[in-house]
């Protein structure tokens, strides 16, 4: 049986669908201050009721950087039927996957910047669900990434 194909699409210009996603993203904005990012100790899972279930953060380890899910938020494992926390990517997803799926973490380790990404997801032989996410690099001294905050939307 031939696996689905993974649609990922990646947009710098943040055109984001769902007002969530803008929401974490002034959020990350208004943490980061005059700083290029905020780092970890910076988001306060108080003040981040609605998107906890949703968010994923991911280590950046390394150079060239390997990924690893720190934390998968609730509904996203729901969603696509799996708990990867703990889980290097390059580990987790078959090598002919992997580079589309780190698309995103590899753009904002370079880049430093907030992305969108959107598609469909393989994961879990689930295809049928969609994507968007915001992707949020974080850094404890303010300039070298160590962790990328993902809020997603599933539907």
């Amino acid at each position: 049986m031939e696996q689905p194909s993974y649609q990922l699409d990646i947009d710098e210009t943040l055109g984001f669908t769902h007002d969530t996603l803008r929401d974490i993203v002034s959020y990350w904005d208004a943490k980061r201050g005059n700083r290029a990012m905020p780092a970890r100790a910076d988001m306060d899972p108080l003040e981040m009721g609605q998107h906890l279930g949703w968010i994923i953060l991911t280590d950046v380890l390394g150079t060239p950087p390997r990924f690893r899910y720190r934390l998968v938020g609730t509904e996203i494992t729901h969603r696509i039927g799996r708990d990867s926390t703990g889980a290097f990517l390059d580990e987790l997803y078959p090598a002919d996957r992997y580079e589309t799926i780190t698309t995103p973490f590899r753009w904002v380790a370079r880049h430093g910047r907030p992305l969108r990404a959107v598609g469909r997801l393989w994961f879990a032989q689930r295809d049928w669900l969609s994507f968007e996410t915001a992707e949020l690099p974080l850094a404890r001294d303010g300039s070298n990434i160590d962790m990328i905050l993902t809020r997603a939307v599933i539907q």
